[in-house]
């Protein structure tokens, strides 16, 4: 199960014209919010976070002790100077076992694809019987979906490995596809030789 631990815990917000502090789940709506407006595929990494104008208690802790924190599968909302906006420092989740469950970008895209993809199917289920023709339809359509996902930039690309019946529930169609997901751009490494 993924999980976003987001730190810190108080974050300033304008209210009414003036800037109060708040508690931190105010912050996690606001990455909510960012979740749904922006594409799936959008980093939120140094992206600047709507609605925050600071953080409280993130410039207590030096570079290696937020490295160490997010190391650890934290959210961190921060502010590089006082005057700079407030925006991730990396788009963690709590499960670090794999790039593809890190990073927030890739799981959006992944969540994306799979909602769309069977809200599409749904309308299929229940008025056509699994027949030869029936699984080229789906074929056809799911070919139609990706391509779209990966026109628009969700995906980079995908493959539908097979569309088949189920052997043991015959009243169930099995469909299976590999995605190549967009990866973020963490780090960028620089070696000069002179």
């Amino acid at each position: 199960m993924l999980f976003r631990s987001v730190f810190p815990d108080t974050v300033k917000v304008p209210v009414a014209g003036a800037e109060k502090s708040l508690p931190g789940y105010y912050a996690c709506a606001s990455i909510v919010g960012m979740v749904a407006a922006q594409p799936p595929q959008q980093g939120f990494t140094n992206f600047p976070v709507a609605g925050i104008t600071g953080t409280v208690g993130s410039e207590k802790f030096s570079r290696k002790q937020l490295n160490v924190m997010a190391g650890g599968g934290t959210y961190i909302l921060w502010q590089e100077t006082p005057q700079a906006a407030v925006s991730c420092r990396h788009q963690v989740s709590t499960d670090l076992t794999s790039v593809e469950y890190r990073e927030l970008s890739i799981t959006k895209s992944v969540d994306y694809t799979a909602k769309f993809m069977r809200s599409t199917v749904r309308n299929y289920i229940g008025v056509n019987n699994v027949t030869d023709s029936f699984l080229d339809l789906l074929s056809a359509t799911m070919s139609g979906l990706l391509q779209f996902l990966v026109g628009s930039g969700v995906l980079r690309s995908a493959d539908i490995n097979n569309i088949i019946q189920d052997e043991k529930n015959p009243d169930t169609v099995l469909i299976d596809i590999t995605l190549l997901v967009n990866y973020p751009a963490n780090y960028i490494r620089i070696t000069l030789v002179v």
